[in-house]
């Protein structure tokens, strides 16, 4: 019996073992449309409205039956606001900040205000119809259609020129805002403005799109900006479709459909067999939010003849939430991710009903106080005002697995007690250095307990032009200098996708979770090392004991250092021991050896631009010379 009991161990771990390298694989993606199946399905449903005009009365007076006094009352007060609000100005000197300094936040903020209002005006126009809205809709329209170009200055080399813009994500946005104002307000919009808005669409949306000479390298890239722009153009051609039939452009109205489906195919493999991107929660939202949004609408058009949620993967990228939730609205915070992150609400409902995960829905009934419409969204609200979701039943508690293993992104998720969102969870990755949105970040870590980060990844820092360039790895937060990874011979994890780490094992038992990840080959050939091995525990006895070691090999002896980052308060008590303290629960971390040098850093978060609310991020560094150093953190939470 032991023998047998024995093999079926070895059995289980080589299967494990070979789902660890399993890493190419055929998706199960939709399929290209050809265009005479577009044509066929579009002409069949010609007439089908995705959305009602704001004359239909009686649809609109149904849906602002269906929304609380307080949602209306809200929704004029937002919309009140800005039939006062002045129109922000966007001088060129403001758009070339960014090439001067590097400076994002300035223009794009002026701009987000100038379209930020356009969302709760409409759906207050349609609601109210009074035309007590319209100039100031027209107003701020009128002005997004004289700026020279849609594009945001960090998507520019300069200055635009006329005639030469390119699709970025903001073209894409803008162009499918202002062609659903035309859909649902129509004849009540002035014809002049109605006629500038569908030659600026041609202009900066459609006939970039096909001009080779343009060349698009997102149409086949498979990040965020794939579904964001071939979404924006798609929605831009379904909001102008009446238009385009009338003014005789019925044949391009068809080819962007189709065009735009054979290539928003490409975003979905971006995520890995298992659902995972290595994008990160926040980008989860944005991209496959904008791809979830663009086949709403052609679902929405067609009759549900036509729509992009096809397939096992698009499920599992749906699910993607729900496999790496560690607490409600806590994520792990890799790459330019965060980790506070709230569900958006319509997103996740629809999804939760379209393909029947119901626990989606319950994660974001329970991280969102309200259901307020995303006005901000190229959608303008639309999705979220009109009935496009059905009551929300038969939901049940969240049941979280005891880990989670992403082979495609190699992320791991342990939780010492499933049923708790405030137990003790570790979060690891392995992955490589040339990820989207990267960070130098193989190996690297995250404890949390009492639903707090404790030992953190800081996460992105506000966008500058230096951090999207060759100088990026000099910022904190995408060095390896801020991660819970070891310097090696005072040498940082390195950048490239040949700079990787090597998962070598994972097991999962009632008792204990195990990961253990091979680091060498994420630093150079200068730090030396012949073999770099950390081994992450988690055992499950009592509230948990997270067990981490690092064993390491070198060419020669030389400096060593292992590094922990935390937002907290951290404590020295003795020699091998820490505390870090947070604001609902503490953690002692004992380390061997208890001989190394040990000192903390400490910074204010604004120094390194972090986008977090803790004001310090402290760097805890323990140091020993040693040609192959042991070592090992014993980590307990404290109540």
């Amino acid at each position: 019996m032991k023998i047998k009991n024995l093999l079926i161990a070895c059995l289980t771990l080589l299967v494990i073992s070979a789902c660890v390298r399993m890493q190419t694989v055929q998706l199960d993606i939709m399929p290209e449309w050809s265009l005479g199946h577009v044509k066929s399905v579009l002409r069949a449903t010609e007439g089908t409205r995705m959305f009602p005009m704001a004359e239909d009365r009686e649809a609109w007076a149904r849906y602002k039956n269906n929304q609380s006094e307080e949602w209306l009352a809200g929704l004029f007060k937002t919309a009140d606001h800005y039939l006062d609000a002045p129109l922000p100005e966007l001088p060129a000197t403001l758009f070339l900040e960014f090439h001067r300094t590097g400076n994002r936040t300035h223009y794009e903020g002026a701009y987000g205000q100038l379209s930020a209002g356009l969302g709760p005006l409409t759906i207050a126009e349609c609601i109210q119809h009074e035309g007590r809205y319209l100039d100031v809709i027209m107003n701020r329209s009128w002005r997004l259609c004289e700026l020279s170009t849609w594009e945001l200055p960090a998507h520019t080399k300069d200055l635009p020129y006329l005639g030469k813009t390119h699709i970025d994500l903001r073209v894409a946005e803008i162009a499918q805002q202002l062609a659903m104002i035309v859909y649902v307000l129509g004849d009540d919009l002035h014809p002049a403005l109605v006629d500038r808005i569908y030659r600026e669409i041609n202009i900066r949306a459609f006939e970039p799109y096909f001009d080779k000479e343009r060349k698009h390298g997102w149409m086949q890239r498979t990040n965020n900006w794939n579904a964001v722009c071939n979404g924006g153009v798609l929605g831009a051609a379904l909001g102008l479709e009446p238009l385009m039939h009338e003014r005789g452009d019925s044949e391009l109205f068809y080819k962007v459909i189709h065009s735009t489906q054979n290539s928003i195919r490409a975003s979905m493999r971006g995520f890995g067999i298992d659902g995972g991107t290595s994008e990160g929660i926040s980008y989860w939202g944005y991209g496959f939010g904008h791809y979830v949004d663009a086949s709403a609408l052609l679902s929405l058009r067609t009759g549900g003849k036509l729509d992009f949620l096809q397939g096992e993967h698009v499920k599992r990228v749906a699910s993607f939430p729900i496999n790496i939730r560690l607490a409600p609205g806590l994520y792990p915070s890799f790459s330019d991710s965060r980790y506070d992150y709230r569900l958006p609400y319509w997103l996740s409902v629809y999804l939760s009903q379209k393909l029947a995960i119901p626990e989606l829905a319950q994660a974001a009934i329970e991280e969102n106080s309200s259901k307020a419409p995303r006005y901000s969204s190229p959608l303008l609200g639309l999705l979220e005002v009109t009935d496009t979701l059905e009551p929300l039943s038969n939901l049940e508690t969240i049941k979280q697995p005891a880990s989670t293993y992403l082979r495609g992104v190699q992320w791991f998720i342990a939780r010492c007690d499933p049923s708790k969102t405030d137990g003790l969870i570790l979060v690891a990755k392995a992955g490589n250095n040339n990820e989207p949105h990267n960070h130098n970040d193989v190996g690297s870590f995250i404890v949390l307990w009492k639903g707090e980060p404790l030992l953190v990844d800081p996460g992105a820092p506000v966008y500058s032009r230096d951090f999207f360039s060759p100088r990026r790895y000099e910022f904190f937060a995408a060095s390896s200098r801020g991660h819970s990874v070891p310097v090696v011979a005072n040498q940082y994890q390195a950048n490239g996708e040949m700079y990787t780490g090597k998962v070598l094992e994972y097991v999962s038992t009632n008792a204990k979770e195990q990961f253990v990840v091979e680091l060498k080959g994420a630093y150079p050939k200068e730090a030396g090392i012949e073999s770099l091995r950390r081994d992450f525990t988690l055992e499950r006895s009592g509230t948990g004991k997270i067990c981490i070691e690092d064993e390491a090999q070198f060419q020669n002896s030389q400096t060593y250092e292992e590094v922990l980052i935390t937002f907290d308060e951290v404590e020295t008590p003795k020699p091998g021991l820490l505390r870090i303290h947070g604001s609902k629960g503490s953690l002692e971390i004992g380390y061997e050896p208890q001989n190394a040098d040990v000192h903390v850093e400490s910074y204010e978060s604004k120094e390194f631009q972090l986008r977090v609310s803790d004001p310090m991020v402290r760097r805890i560094v323990l140091k020993t010379t040693e040609k192959a150093p042991k070592f090992r953190f014993d980590i307990r939470p404290l109540e």
